[in-house]
């Protein structure tokens, strides 16, 4: 466990490659100031493998769930979604101020959030372990049921100030 209620594929990555970025502080750094020699082979002061390295993370979600984030109470993007005849309408709330976006595919949505000012601590102060959500994007998908496919041009997106519901609505094939 390292610190965060549900891992996600862009958590376990990020961690993976901050890892890799400390580790290999020493060795980058030598890199950087000695162009033209190579690395010592002291791998006690100068850790890491300096190649390219790539690394990817899947989640596998279970067969039978049809709404990724189902039940998730604190999540940063909560969502309603009804019908009506052949309109899919998604209802969201959101953080306040930042840029919001939704990916359509016929048979899921995705919502992201950027926000318009990344959080930034005191100088004085540090992060405690690795939670620092706030300098983070938001982002969740929702699969929709098997019988639902959207007509995904057909979105139209409104906002209603007075509650900050974002109201996205589809037409269904």
């Amino acid at each position: 466990n390292i610190g965060y209620p549900q891992l996600t594929p862009k958590i376990v990555v990020n961690k993976l490659l901050q890892h890799c970025l400390t580790t290999t502080l020493s060795s980058r750094d030598f890199m950087e100031n000695n162009p033209s020699k190579r690395l010592p082979r002291d791998y006690k002061n100068f850790p890491g493998k300096m190649d390219h390295t790539t690394c990817i993370c899947v989640k596998v979600k279970d067969s039978n769930s049809q709404v990724k984030n189902k039940g998730q109470s604190n999540s940063p993007i909560s969502v309603s979604l009804t019908r009506k005849d052949n309109i899919l309408c998604i209802y969201c709330r959101t953080i306040a101020k930042g840029k919001f976006q939704c990916l359509a595919k016929k048979n899921s949505v995705t919502l992201a959030v950027s926000p318009q000012f990344f959080f930034q601590k005191p100088e004085d102060e540090a992060i405690i372990g690795d939670l620092n959500e706030l300098s983070q994007s938001i982002s969740r998908t929702i699969d929709l049921p098997s019988d639902i496919n959207l007509d995904i041009h057909s979105k139209k997106i409104s906002y209603d100030p007075s509650v900050g519901i974002i109201r996205i609505k589809f037409n269904i094939v």
